[in-house]
């Protein structure tokens, strides 16, 4: 799954029946090897009664997904406004994709979001498994947004014999390594896959890279699976934490 989202102040607009249009095109690629797999393109139209609005950093927030074998791929993404063809960008990043084991726990990305609900629409493009699930693409956080939701799955946990209960810890680290706010929650083996979702309250941290950390931890409290996505907190006048560029992400795509 990609996610993006675009500010709405930085479209050009054009007067359009007493309102104001844009739209940004955006193609996609996935390459394996010099083989181009996919290809896609899209627009995103924008339309706004008042151009006072733009100031109030609204995001318009999208996702496309793609379905691959595993495999080795590049993501590639190119964009441009639709009424100003120069203003343009465009990035590319590796995305490996492999197959869960099924002889073990595992436990999926993490979507680190702005709202989780409970939803019966199951025409939006947010909707997984009962719920609307909001991407934050930037994976920024602070001033204005707080409280970080997140979006986990967990797979063959009804695995042979193994009946007692899971714990489920989630951490934020902070770039020296140190767990700065944890939770634990017990999780009971009740089907081979399931959900963990919630929300960390990040209004605590000063600015500054931070790795939100979930692992699956047995009724010995050892270590099964984990998976990790890095998140940003920026608070304008706020001090900075120390060492902005903490490490690694781990896990599995989806």
């Amino acid at each position: 799954e990609l996610y993006y989202d675009i500010r709405e102040s930085m479209l050009t607009y054009r007067p359009d029946s007493g309102r104001y249009a844009g739209a940004v095109n955006i193609s996609l690629q996935v390459r394996r090897d010099s083989v181009v797999v996919i290809r896609k393109e899209w627009l995103v139209p924008h339309v706004v009664a008042d151009s006072a609005v733009l100031g109030l950093g609204k995001q318009m927030v999208g996702l496309e997904s793609v379905a691959l074998p595993p495999g080795d791929y590049t993501f590639v993404v190119h964009s441009y406004d639709v009424n100003e063809p120069a203003r343009k960008d465009s990035f590319s990043f590796p995305l490996p994709v492999t197959l869960y084991p099924d002889d073990r726990e595992v436990l999926s990305d993490i979507e680190l979001s702005t709202s989780i609900q409970s939803s019966s629409n199951t025409q939006s493009i947010f909707y997984k498994n009962t719920l609307e699930v909001v991407p934050n693409a930037s994976r920024l956080y602070g001033s204005g947004l707080s409280m970080m939701y997140y979006y986990v799955e967990v797979y063959n946990l009804a695995r042979g014999q193994q009946k007692s209960n899971l714990t489920v810890h989630t951490a934020i680290v902070d770039a020296a390594g140190r767990e700065v706010l944890t939770k634990d929650k017990s999780k009971p083996r009740t089907h081979n896959s399931s959900v963990e979702m919630g929300t960390m309250n990040l209004s605590a941290l000063k600015s500054g890279t931070y790795l939100f950390r979930m692992t699956l931890l047995d009724s010995a409290k050892n270590p099964l699976a984990t998976t990790g996505k890095k998140l940003f907190v920026y608070k304008p006048g706020s001090p900075v934490d120390p060492g902005l560029n903490h490490g690694q992400e781990t896990g599995d795509h989806r």
